[in-house]
């Protein structure tokens, strides 16, 4: 209780110290405000873009994928793709992508890691994979680098990295890949 004649509650404050201790004259928080919350009476939140104690620290750089940052600073499970949790201020780590880190990067070329966002691989794919992830096999008839070269003519399908037919060529073909007609 505060105020003239103590007619004044100090309850619902977000005082560093209980929320029913005030000062019994002003009104005010002796020792501040709790993580995210100001002014003398602690009722009001930190301005948008702020937290910490006094709203002194900048969101700013997080990647939180919720509109303001919280009270404390941390996103907690609330990164955007891409970043990690907590602070929200880190790229996933190699070989990880999207939302919490929780996907794994596909086959990229040169063994280059994703994009820590998207999971697309910078310099396209491994011999053998298709893109824009690099996570699915070349479709029948396609092998090579992004799956861009056509097979021969092969009995089955040609091996999904080197175009070798493994089980030969149809009638009228030879060669490794099948491609010389004779």
């Amino acid at each position: 209780m505060y105020g003239e004649g103590c007619s004044k509650t100090c309850n619902n404050r977000h005082c560093k110290t209980p929320s029913n201790t005030c000062d019994h004259v002003t009104g005010r928080c002796p020792d501040g405000c709790i993580s995210g919350f100001n002014g003398d009476d602690c009722l009001q939140n930190c301005p948008e873009g702020y937290y910490g104690t006094a709203c002194s620290l900048s969101c700013e750089g997080r990647h939180c994928s919720s509109t303001s940052c919280p009270a404390d600073g941390a996103c907690g499970a609330d990164c955007e793709a891409g970043w990690t949790l907590q602070s929200c201020t880190q790229e996933c780590p190699r070989g990880k992508y999207g939302i919490g880190c929780n996907s794994v990067c596909g086959h990229c070329a040169d063994n280059i890691t994703c994009h820590h966002v998207t999971g697309t691989c910078p310099g396209g794919c491994q011999a053998g994979w298709k893109l824009p992830l690099c996570q699915t096999v070349c479709d029948n008839g396609t092998f090579g680098l992004n799956c861009e070269r056509d097979c021969g003519h092969c009995k089955g399908t040609c091996d999904v990295v080197d175009g070798r037919c493994p089980l030969g060529c149809i009638e009228g073909y030879n060669g490794s890949h099948c491609s010389e007609k004779l």
